[in-house]
């Protein structure tokens, strides 16, 4: 994806579905990890790649306007209604 641009980015955990990302809209990949802990014991970094160990690795170099957490897996259909409700207040 284009750099110096904003992208609408959405990631999705769900029970048995793994891992989802969504880019402006579209499903771009998805994976079925585990992931350990509960929603109350594991740390969620927002812009920071956890390292091994537990620390911050890396932060994401840019700027993160709109920030949303919803306490369940949204659907293609919730996500695509999201998208299209802010992509022209960026340019996308």
């Amino acid at each position: 994806h284009s750099k110096n641009v904003y992208h609408h980015v959405i990631v999705t955990f769900g029970g048995g579905s793994g891992m989802k990302l969504y880019i402006n809209g579209e499903l771009e990949s998805s994976n079925t990890t585990s992931f350990t802990g509960t929603p109350d014991s594991t740390n969620l970094y927002i812009g920071g790649q956890r390292a091994f160990g537990g620390n911050v690795g890396s932060w994401f170099n840019g700027e993160i306007p709109i920030t949303r957490l919803y306490n369940k897996e949204l659907t293609s259909a919730e996500i695509s209604n999201n998208f299209n409700s802010i992509k022209n207040r960026f340019g996308i």
